[in-house]
């Protein structure tokens, strides 16, 4: 590729493993990521950070604010424990330990922060 605008000129140039550069730079894309489970395990992951921030314990990586929005904060920790159910039999019990205290914790933060409210 060639940009000529502006009287400069940019080529991609290969590596050794025969990529550009800018392939190299982007992630590499799986079949794998996309499968049920892993998104799953994704999304159970981005509620738990949100449930930490709504209920005012993490700031707010975006901006750097903490705030206090517990009906969010609800909201986050109930899919969280809805998706527990559908993952249960697909992990160990270590993971089924860890998963468990994970939601307890937040239930226990949550009304904790709502008695501070």
């Amino acid at each position: 590729m060639e940009d000529t605008d502006k009287g400069f000129r940019r080529e991609d140039r290969e590596t050794i493993h025969g990529e550009s550069e800018r392939e190299q730079s982007e992630p590499k894309l799986s079949p794998e990521m996309f499968k049920p489970s892993v998104l799953i395990q994704w999304f159970v992951a981005a509620m738990v950070g949100k449930a930490w921030e709504t209920m005012g314990l993490v700031a707010d990586p975006l901006s750097g604010k903490i705030e206090k929005n517990l009906p969010e904060a609800r909201i986050a920790i109930d899919a969280v424990g809805a998706l527990y159910p559908v993952m249960r039999d697909r992990m160990g019990p270590e993971e089924q330990r860890r998963f468990e205290a994970l939601l307890t914790d937040l239930r226990v933060n949550f009304v904790n922060q709502s008695r501070e409210a």
